[in-house]
Formats: structure tokens, C-alpha cells, sequence
């Protein structure tokens, strides 16, 4: 077996002479001049990959560079959310390349190829490719992100991305069993501060909105789903009636579907569908008038 990694968020594996990328993400690099540039991964010989791994959305954006022939499996919403990440680069508001001639990111076309070679998968469900047994498991990081146990000659390997254990927030709940007996563990995205829950660093994020927000305004750079659908319940329970504003031409797409997911979301949030209530607390914010959806920050209010 070899593991190279080639960014923070894109690995090539190689095991039983099959060649596996472990996600594909995307760098975004400081802005010059204004320019937040992109920078995909540099791949060598893509052509010989021949299985694409994706644990969530995020780590998605960087294939529409390759013109790959390999399989690509994710779960089923991180494949609709990745597009909908990589049709918002395409638009005026994306980010734009950060390249001399200011050309886009990727063509439509590019994605649409990506996106036709994608198979989606259910978490627990064995997949076996290349004399490889693939299983997605639940990471608990965002609705339908996964890690993956990847089994071959009686060997365990498990691929353990962003992870969350907590369970205050909204996906389904973290498989960590498959961990406890591998041969082999492949860890990214470690918790540099395992001295700080989830739960407490959630309310004192809120703790700070709230406060600053009393003189003046906050905004909080982020992907338009994921932690963003826990932010909003934190808001709303701790502080409600504030408006709130949610900028991104793919929000409103990303808030509806959330709500059409409930196999992939925690518990109390199955509950909440069973008896016909809304699962997440940003449908009610938009009945009410208290959420507000907006494609660009052109769209904001005049303070």
C-alpha cells in the first residue's frame, strides 16, 4: 500500500494495483488585487485513477478540472450539493480563477461530465469494485458527508475525514465502529483544540453574534449548508426575533433540500417529520418573516 497526499484535501491511494483518489477539494488561496484564486490539486497521470472516493461537498470541487473515466462514489445529497457548489462557481458571483486571463473555473460542460461518471451510494451500503469492498459510513460532520472503510485481502482500511461527534447538531449520528478493529487508519481534518466541544464553541459563537450584533452588524463567511443549518437553530432558540440574512445565489436550493432528507438527519429530527412537523428550525424563520434569503450581497437592506 502507498499514500501520497497531494493538498490537505486530496489524497492517492494504492493498494491490490488499483489506484484510489480519497477526495478532490479545491484551495482557496488569499485574495491579490481583489482575486480569491482556486487552486486544484495537482494530480499526476490522472488517467490512471481508477476509483474516486468523496466524503462531502467541499471536497468534491476539484474534479471537474480532470477529465476522468474512473467511478466516483459519494452519498446521494453530497452529490446534489457538490453540483450546486460548482454551478454557483460558474456564475458572475463565484469565485473567480485567479488566473491572468481571468477565464472561468470550469465549463458546464466539465461538470456535467464529472457528474455523469458519480455513483451514489447509502451509508452502510458494501460496493465492490476492483477486488475492493467499499462501505460509506455516517462522519456526523454535515448531511450525507461520510468516511470510508475500504476492505481487500482481509485488511481494513478506514478513511476518517471531518468527523463530529456531538450530537446537538443535525446529521445522522457518527459510525465510529468499523474504526475500533482496522489494520489501518488514514486521519485528516484532526481537532487542534480537543479541549473545545462542538456544543460550547456553538454557543459561543452565538454568544458573540448576539453581542456584536447590538452595535452593529455581523457576517459570517461559510458553505451555504452544513454548520450554517446549526447556526441558525442556535439563533433562533437563544435569540429569537432577530432577522437574519442568508447571501448566496444557491441558498434558498440548499435550505429546501435539507428539509427533504430525513434519512440522513439525527434522531429528533426524524421525530420532528414523523409528526409532520418541519425538521429544521430555518423553515419556520422563513414563514415567519425572520430569514431572509438573498442571491448577492448587492440584495442586502441599506443600513
Amino acid at each position: 500500500m502507498q499514500l501520497q497526499a497531494l493538498t490537505p484535501s486530496c489524497y492517492l491511494l494504492q493498494l491490490s494495483g488499483c489506484t484510489v483518489l480519497l477526495d478532490c477539494g479545491v484551495e482557496l488561496r488569499p485574495p491579490v488585487r481583489g482575486t480569491v484564486s482556486v487552486v486544484p490539486p495537482i494530480i499526476p497521470n490522472p488517467q490512471s485513477i481508477d476509483l474516486v472516493l468523496i466524503s462531502h461537498p467541499e471536497h468534491m470541487l476539484g474534479l471537474p478540472f480532470y477529465t476522468l473515466s474512473a467511478a466516483i462514489l459519494c452519498t446521494g445529497p453530497t452529490r446534489e450539493l457538490a453540483a450546486q457548489y460548482m454551478h454557483e462557481l460558474l456564475l458572475p458571483s463565484g469565485f473567480p480563477s485567479g488566473s491572468a486571463s481571468g477565464s472561468p473555473l470550469y465549463t458546464t460542460n466539465d461538470v456535467e461530465r464529472c457528474m455523469a461518471h458519480v455513483q451514489c451510494v447509502a451509508y452502510d451500503e458494501r460496493v465492490e469494485l476492483f477486488s475492493l469492498r467499499l462501505t460509506a459510513l455516517s462522519s456526523g460532520f454535515s448531511v450525507g458527508s461520510c468516511n470510508w472503510t475500504i476492505e481487500t485481502l482481509g485488511n481494513r482500511i478506514v478513511y476518517l475525514t471531518a468527523s463530529s461527534g456531538t450530537t446537538l447538531r443535525h446529521p445522522s449520528d457518527i459510525n465510529i465502529t468499523p474504526v475500533k478493529d482496522c489494520e489501518v487508519l488514514i486521519a485528516t481534518d484532526i481537532n487542534v483544540e480537543p479541549g473545545k466541544p462542538p456544543g460550547s464553541m456553538m454557543a459561543e459563537l452565538v454568544e458573540f453574534i448576539h453581542q456584536t450584533s447590538l452595535t452593529s452588524d455581523v457576517y459570517i463567511p461559510c458553505m451555504p449548508c452544513g454548520v450554517i443549518y446549526d447556526v441558525l437553530e442556535h439563533l433562533h432558540l437563544k435569540h429569537p426575533g432577530r432577522h437574519l440574512y442568508c447571501v448566496s445565489p444557491i441558498m434558498t436550493f440548499c435550505l429546501q433540500y435539507a428539509g427533504t432528507l430525513m434519512e440522513w438527519l439525527c434522531r429528533p429530527k426524524q421525530e420532528k417529520v414523523y409528526f409532520a412537523k418541519e425538521p429544521f428550525a430555518h423553515q419556520e424563520l422563513i414563514v415567519k418573516n425572520s430569514l431572509h434569503v438573498l442571491p448577492s450581497l448587492r440584495a442586502l437592506p441599506a443600513t
